[in-house]
């Protein structure tokens, strides 16, 4: 199996952990970026977020989902909800949008995704791939990454021999696609 050996924390322990990993980001008025995969890991997280600006666990903050990809399986989760869990069902038949909630943006433009590192504050970006192996994570990866206020958090398994991996074994310089960059971020994974 894929993770034959592991054990996984339990989902309450994921979403506090979530939850005191975004908080600790913006006390420190950071970035999060999350390099997520763009089918249900980032459906999941976008719920999550949801429920926590909606608790008032969180302030209002930009969030962006900063993958066309993630965009589009988001919209096809949204229309088809009625074949989620039955609490997340019941959620939606609520009148809660659980993948929009204030402060999120979706970025499905490349100019757009240029535009967010002008966004000043604390923020959080979503973007694939969960194994900062493509995409435009790369490229927030790659601004964030020195910045001791920024987080960059790692949801799921990172296989050996990506740039994911390469991060979770919390060097303090990486070869990062051909340029030596020093890691100042905090370096977290989600299970």
């Amino acid at each position: 199996t894929v993770y034959g050996g592991r054990v996984h924390e339990h989902l309450e322990d994921r979403t506090e952990f979530l939850h005191d990993v975004i908080a600790d980001t913006v006390q420190k008025h950071g970035t999060l970026v999350i390099p997520a995969f763009s089918i249900e890991r980032t459906q999941e997280i976008l719920s999550e977020i949801n429920n926590f600006v909606e608790q008032k666990r969180l302030p209002i903050l930009p969030v962006f989902l900063d993958s066309p990809l993630s965009i589009s399986i988001t919209k096809i989760f949204h229309k088809h909800f009625n074949e989620m869990k039955e609490n997340i069902r019941e959620q939606v038949k609520r009148g809660d949008d659980i993948f929009k909630f204030p402060g999120l943006h979706l970025t499905d433009s490349r100019d757009e995704s240029m535009m967010i590192h002008k966004t000043t504050g604390p923020k959080i970006i979503i973007a694939g791939s969960g194994m900062v192996a493509g995409g435009r994570v790369v490229h927030h990866v790659k601004r964030y990454l020195d910045g001791r206020n920024n987080t960059i958090l790692l949801a799921g398994y990172q296989a050996p021999g990506t740039y994911g991996r390469l991060l979770t074994e919390k060097k303090k310089e990486i070869v990062f696609y051909g340029e030596p960059l020093q890691v100042n971020a905090k370096i977290v994974q989600l299970g």
